[in-house]
């Protein structure tokens, strides 16, 4: 199944190559071909592609952004934040760029940067799950665990079902079980205490 769909794009870029050959090389179409190599995992085609459409129209917000996710997914921090950036500047309302430069700060140590841009996520869409997964480790990290439990439980009630985040989801509630045992640990602690006093805590 993997193999049929890599050679649908692969077809398909190919069409869209003999396209934009006799279009003049139409921005829409390279656009396009930047974003279906992006899915292939050919990165080297996709920045090309998407370089090419920005030395055009150095106001295109979708090329500016898949350059984002192109130079992240080839571990160019520096150049995926500069076209986050970029991005962001275009259009600001956009809670996906945000995020992006969230988690490029948060792998990159800059905690404080990260948790600005997240938070800029979720003022744009509160359902941004992403983020809120996000926001949960970093808290989790920093000792913040009643945030860290605030933001793993948004994660579940708006992350998908689907099979692709299984993994995250028990992570979610793994965590959230912990904190529960932990919590209902400390407070019997807390009742067997001599020196409580049946003092109730």
């Amino acid at each position: 199944m993997a193999y049929q769909q890599a050679r649908r794009w692969a077809d398909a870029i190919a069409e869209y190559e003999v396209l934009a050959r006799r279009a003049g090389e139409d921005n829409e179409i390279r656009l396009r071909i930047g974003a279906l190599a992006l899915q292939m995992g050919d990165l080297d085609q996709a920045v090309a592609s998407l370089a090419a459409v920005i030395t055009r129209d150095p106001d295109s917000y979708p090329a500016w952004f898949n350059l984002g996710l192109a130079e992240t997914r080839r571990g160019r921090a520096s150049e995926a934040k500069h076209a986050f950036e970029r991005a962001r500047s275009l259009n600001p309302n956009d809670p996906d760029v945000h995020y992006q430069l969230g988690v490029l700060a948060a792998r990159a140590g800059r905690s404080a940067e990260a948790v600005h841009s997240l938070e800029a996520a979720l003022a744009r869409n509160r359902e941004h799950f992403l983020a809120h997964y996000e926001l949960a480790r970093l808290a989790d990290v920093s000792g913040r665990r009643d945030a860290a439990a605030d933001h793993y439980q948004r994660f579940l009630e708006t992350a998908p079902t689907a099979p692709a985040w299984a993994s995250a989801r028990a992570e979610a509630e793994d965590w959230l079980a912990a904190r529960v045992r932990s919590d209902q640990g400390s407070v019997v602690g807390r009742r067997v205490r001599p020196d409580d006093r049946g003092v109730s805590r």
